[in-house]
């Protein structure tokens, strides 16, 4: 993933997947992400915009993974990803209006 004029956030989820991270790239009201595995491996990639009322596009990159690393990613995009997304956008459009003023 390029990080050209992207502000980049690293955060662990020891909780999943026997410790992933996923790293948020954040422009201009838009958030790309992936999860990492402990390794480092990336397994899933994803695009976030306000503008889509706060919605999601992602890929899962390997194919045939198990049940129970596709319901982890489930649960992981849904109770931490998509809301720290819109936590992050909307930080974003604070700071707009703290410009703006």
């Amino acid at each position: 993933m390029e990080e050209k004029g992207y502000d980049s956030i690293v955060k662990q989820y020891p909780e999943f997947l026997n410790g992933c991270s996923v790293r948020y790239l954040i422009a201009d009201k838009i958030v790309d992400w992936e999860v990492l595995t402990s390794d480092e491996e990336v397994i899933m990639i994803g695009k976030f915009s306000s503008k889509d009322f706060f919605s999601s596009k992602f890929t899962l990159i390997p194919s045939n993974i198990d049940e129970n690393t596709y319901e982890s990613l489930f649960y992981l995009y849904f109770e931490v990803i998509k809301l720290t997304c819109i936590d992050l956008v909307e930080d974003a459009d604070v700071e707009d209006i703290e410009e703006i003023n």
